[in-house]
């Protein structure tokens, strides 16, 4: 399939998760406020760490690998989902029990012992193998490069969540909510898995349902860089968190969450299809010169349309606040500027995040994704502690100066490495 019938179909689906997500924007924003927010936050947080061995790290190892053996034969393919799947359960039994285990103590650390959370806890820890092996499905599609089964399948699970969600928090309001969070990828597997086995049972291999240690090795050793990322993103963001409620309070805590889900659904058309379409071909291209022909379209598509986004969004950013929000989130309209500035440079890094991660350069990868995420912290917490008057604007110039600095950093690593034939 062609880029741009890529760009149109995933469009399509964006255009169906933005309206949804729009439309439960203004559902938390009127039932659960801005201190809502901020807990809405915290457990899908929560909910991203929870999944990292189970789900992040071996889901995007089976894209990889699967991109590169579909050409080959059916028995390696379907040994490694069945290599994938064994991993995936056994992380996901033990991640559950963890959860259950020290489910206070996360209550206690995380949601100062907000009783509104227990329950939702306990649909963590019951959804935690369902959501993975969702995923999983999910990854084999897309490794397969069957994008528009892939593309029907989010469609469909953005307004069955979309629903769900909208039930539980008009019923039970802030408890309603934080269950919706947590268990509406367990309640996808069900549509994901009835849809998808169609289309996977071709790949069915009878003798070839045993555990294979190197499979397994292999597995592993790529998803220390997914493990990193998933652990990373989701910390940091609970310290930064932690540290705008400590230095300011959880309203504005809510604010700079408001901030952060406009960007990822703006940015949602680019991340999607940088996923879907751009990082199965450059984890099949085959030698140096189809690589960087990848890389080159996949700029002429992404650049413009990141700076038109852009654009777009700083224009009508009090128009999209009055209409995403209520009147407590006006004051995001004057720090909107600083998110934009830093997508940019995010998106002009991933793509080339996307580079390292297909060609499994582990160890570059882990040392720029703990650099930048270092960077982002310690420039936060010193601008919200250690200098006068601590405003909300600080912590996005930070993520600004964080982004950028990844950005230089990738180009350098990936020029290194071009100047070395190891790409």
């Amino acid at each position: 399939m062609k880029v741009y019938n890529v760009f149109i179909l995933n469009g399509l689906s964006v255009f169906v998760k933005i309206a949804t997500l729009l439309g439960l924007n203004k559902v938390f924003a009127i039932y659960l406020g801005t201190s809502g927010y901020a807990l809405i936050g915290q457990i899908q947080n929560i909910l991203n760490i929870a999944m990292v061995a189970p789900s992040q790290a071996i889901s995007t190892s089976i894209v990889k690998y699967t991109s590169e053996y579909k050409n080959s034969n059916k028995e390696k393919i379907w040994s490694f989902w069945i290599n994938a799947i064994y991993l995936s359960t056994i992380m996901g039994f033990i991640t559950a029990v963890i959860i259950i285990i020290f489910k206070n103590i996360i209550i206690e650390q995380f949601f100062n012992s907000n009783d509104e959370v227990s329950i939702a806890i306990y649909f963590l820890g019951g959804s935690v193998i369902l959501y993975a092996w969702n995923n999983i499905i999910l990854s084999m599609l897309n490794g397969l490069s069957f994008i528009k089964n892939y593309i029907w399948i989010n469609i469909i699970s953005s307004l069955i969540s979309a629903i769900y969600a909208f039930i539980l928090t008009i019923s039970f309001g802030m408890r309603g909510a934080l269950i919706a969070v947590v268990s509406n990828q367990a309640i996808l597997f069900f549509v994901t898995f009835f849809y998808s086995k169609k289309y996977l049972r071709e790949y069915y291999v009878n003798n070839c349902n045993r555990i294979d240690i190197s499979i397994l090795k292999r597995i592993i050793i790529f998803s220390l860089m997914t493990v990193t990322s998933a652990i990373l993103v989701p910390v940091s963001t609970l310290y930064v968190r932690n540290e705008i409620i400590t230095s300011i309070n959880i309203e504005y805590a809510g604010l700079w969450d408001a901030v952060n889900r406009i960007s990822s659904v703006y940015l949602m058309l680019i991340t999607t299809t940088l996923g879907v379409y751009f990082f199965p071909r450059f984890s099949s291209a085959s030698n140096r010169s189809e690589l960087l022909n990848e890389i080159k379209v996949c700029y002429l598509y992404l650049v413009p349309l990141v700076c038109i986004s852009s654009v777009l969004m700083y224009t009508f950013r009090g128009l999209i606040v009055n209409i995403l929000f209520t009147h407590e989130f006006v004051p995001i309209v004057d720090v909107i500027v600083y998110q934009l500035i830093g997508d940019f440079f995010k998106i002009i890094a991933w793509v080339l995040g996307y580079l390292l991660i297909s060609k499994a350069f582990v160890k570059e990868y882990i040392v720029l994704e703990v650099l930048q995420w270092s960077v982002y912290c310690i420039l936060s917490k010193y601008s919200l502690c250690y200098v006068e008057n601590a405003q909300i604007s600080y912590v996005f110039k930070a993520y600004i100066i964080s982004q950028a600095l990844y950005m230089f950093s990738l180009i350098v690593t990936i020029c290194y490495l071009l100047n070395k034939n190891k790409v």
